[in-house]
């Protein structure tokens, strides 16, 4: 499995632009950015701690929103959940697979056209 999520050209954030993420599951609410996206999923970088109370194999929704594009509405399932290291110190990163992925391959690619122009 981990070799055939990797098979998906991956776009990351640091690259392009970094939008807000805001993640419901359950009764969790997260707040984070995207740290790469692909057209099967995509990875959230939060800096709070309760990444790690969000349950692998659950579903999820996620609003994906910056200062210029409409919001997009994904959801999907929680695949991977670990804590990073990275230059602002450890953070969470909670990996999604799309439930719909021919839909939300098509808003990933506006979504990625929209903020190549504006680079």
């Amino acid at each position: 499995m981990n070799e055939e999520r990797r098979k998906a050209e991956r776009i990351y954030s640091w690259d392009i632009f970094e939008p807000f993420v805001l993640a419901i599951q359950k009764n969790v609410i997260i707040v984070g950015n995207i740290s790469d996206i692909s057209d099967t999923g995509l990875a959230i970088q939060v800096d709070s701690g309760n990444y790690k109370s969000v349950e692998i194999g659950s579903t999820i929704r996620c609003l994906i929103s910056g200062s210029s594009i409409k919001d997009v509405k994904i959801s999907g399932k929680i695949i991977r959940v670990e804590t990073v290291a990275s230059n602002a110190g450890t953070k969470g990163l909670i990996a999604i697979e799309f439930s719909n992925s021919i839909r939300a391959s098509e808003q990933v690619k506006l979504l990625v056209s929209v903020y190549s122009k504006s680079a």
